[in-house]
């Protein structure tokens, strides 16, 4: 069969690498893909008419043409990467091909952060204690409701606030004191900080208590009745060492993250069933991937947020990690046949990635420095480069993103693959104000 991942990130390059290695599969293509999945298969390069590529609706007009033109049939699959083409409906759109991925109606459990906590509050699933402020919300529309809400509630380990809306994994703010929240509630709110140009993030906010514990990745495949989990994973958001400074996509992470039986027991039952079970009794046909971030308290799970695709960068060693052929997986989910097929086979050893950044993200960035050491490193036993925001020119390799490149290892233990990362591998790699945390898995 013909596949077609829509994204240019690294989830995407990981997801094709993965799909790439099934008989099942012809042909492969990224739109738009990036420097690394040129490697794997055919790039389509989105048209300049439309600047922000998968995040502007007119993509999708561009992608149904592309599909055409590449004889796309109904035996052909789509998988669809990031967040926004699924808040604009791309599932719903390209029916007539088999898509991975919830549709418009599902998606909404991430593109509306107020749908899905109160869609949690509605089905008894454990989650912070929180307020909704802004348009709409009678007699909390204001940011000075917002503020006076804040201020009652400010606790010794301070408050989260949210944006409603998509906002690229930055949306939220955990905010430490009083200061902070200030801040944080008239950005949003007020300066309008975390918009996009076709779906609002600050009209209204979430503030919440702020969990105290471990956070851990637990990200299924569902067709909708039955579900197949994926190895629970451990990233890391912010963007320097000790989790300082501001909120990325990602910096890293590692799987497996350990969990005890009993808190697995909790997640399954107490999170991911009950959200199904709210799914169904909503009328809400969701298939494909649900991601719960969650918060491991003293008093058990507690979910931060859902999302409606693989998460960056989980999915990097979560497919390295996958002994088992993906496509079949995401044929069942897409055909409501899930129940057929065996749990998830994995590799007993752990991987841990580390993500490169360009200099000064997740603020302005430059781009178009060339990266250097790639090849060398992508020959290296159990290492597998994932790339992000790259650009092919040639053999030649250039920085095009804020997140660059994800490095991959495998090894026997944690500690032996955060060794090779930090001790031999990334030194290998260059590119000119290239960043990393020197504290992932650790």
């Amino acid at each position: 069969m013909k596949v077609l991942i829509v994204g240019n990130g690294g989830r995407e390059h990981a997801m094709g690498w993965k799909i790439a290695q099934s008989p099942l599969v012809s042909e492969l293509y990224f739109a738009p893909g990036n420097g690394g999945t040129s490697l794997l298969g055919e790039n389509i390069p989105v048209p300049d008419s439309i600047p922000l590529g998968t995040d502007q609706p007119e993509f999708i007009d561009f992608l149904e043409y592309e599909l055409e033109e590449k004889k796309f049939t109904e035996n052909d699959m789509v998988v669809i990467g990031p967040d926004m083409p699924l808040a604009f409906g791309i599932v719903d759109r390209l029916s007539k091909y088999r898509v991975y991925g919830p549709n418009k109606q599902a998606a909404q459990i991430e593109w509306s952060k107020v749908f899905a906590k109160r869609f949690m509050r509605r089905h008894g699933i454990p989650t912070a204690q929180f307020e909704v402020f802004g348009k709409d919300e009678t007699w909390r529309s204001t940011v000075g409701n917002a503020l006076s809400y804040a201020g009652s509630r400010l606790r010794e380990y301070g408050m989260v606030v949210k944006a409603d809306g998509l906002a690229k994994g930055k949306g939220v703010t955990v905010c430490n004191d009083w200061n902070e929240i200030v801040e944080a509630i008239k950005t949003t709110m007020e300066d309008r900080k975390f918009d996009t140009q076709y779906i609002p993030a600050g009209e209204r906010i979430i503030i919440e208590e702020k969990l105290i514990g471990k956070e851990v990745s637990y990200i299924v495949m569902t067709d909708g009745k039955t579900y197949k989990e994926l190895a629970p994973a451990g990233d890391y958001k912010r963007i320097f060492d000790g989790d300082k400074g501001p909120n990325t996509g990602g910096m890293g992470g590692y799987s497996p993250m350990i969990v005890d039986q009993p808190t697995m027991n909790g997640i399954r039952e107490g999170v991911i069933k009950k959200a199904l079970e709210g799914f169904r009794k909503e009328g809400i046909d969701y298939r494909g991937t649900l991601y719960a971030g969650l918060m491991l308290t003293e008093k058990g799970p507690f979910v931060l947020e859902f999302n409606a695709r693989f998460g960056d960068p989980e999915t990097q060693v979560t497919m390295r990690r996958m002994k088992s052929d993906l496509v079949p997986y995401l044929e069942a989910c897409i055909g409501g046949t899930l129940d057929r097929l065996p749990d998830f086979e994995w590799d007993t050893r752990p991987a841990v990635n580390v993500v490169l950044t360009s200099q000064d993200y997740p603020g302005k960035y430059a781009t178009g420095k060339e990266i250097t050491g790639l090849d060398e490193v992508s020959k290296m036993d159990d290492v597998v480069v994932f790339h992000a925001g790259t650009e092919r020119v040639g053999d030649r390799f250039y920085t095009s993103g804020g997140r660059v490149v994800n490095i991959v290892v495998l090894a026997n233990s944690r500690e032996e693959a955060r060794d090779r990362l930090y001790g031999d591998i990334i030194r290998r790699i260059y590119f000119e104000g290239m960043h990393y945390r020197g504290d992932i898995a650790a």
